[in-house]
């Protein structure tokens, strides 16, 4: 977990932009990454009810190790996960009282 970590924070360290993208594009990247950094505490809170969720089909669909491969399975779930749990955790902070308990 500290080494996927560490090569994580370095990948991200090393995003360039490139000139010839517009401000716009610059502009959503941050928003999403802001986001995503502003909301560690509350997406490691809700993270392991989502995980449950996926793996037992309450959404609609089941992601498990037994639906796909590991190599492709595990990217995904951290992906839906996250996504997953942004799209609860953005709303919820716009309600003042929740707003002071999840960050």
């Amino acid at each position: 977990m500290i080494l996927s970590a560490i090569t994580m924070f370095l990948l991200l360290t090393t995003i360039k932009v490139h000139a010839n993208q517009t401000e716009t594009q610059h502009s959503k990247i941050n928003w999403v990454l802001r986001q995503i950094s502003q909301s560690t505490l509350a997406i490691f809170l809700f993270h392991v009810i989502v995980l449950e969720s996926l793996q037992r089909g309450y959404l609609g669909f089941t992601i498990s190790a037994n639906t796909l491969n590991s190599i492709i399975e595990i990217p995904l779930i951290t992906v839906v996960t996250l996504f997953i749990c942004l799209g609860v955790i953005l709303p919820l902070k716009k309600v003042p009282v929740l707003k002071k308990l999840i960050g």
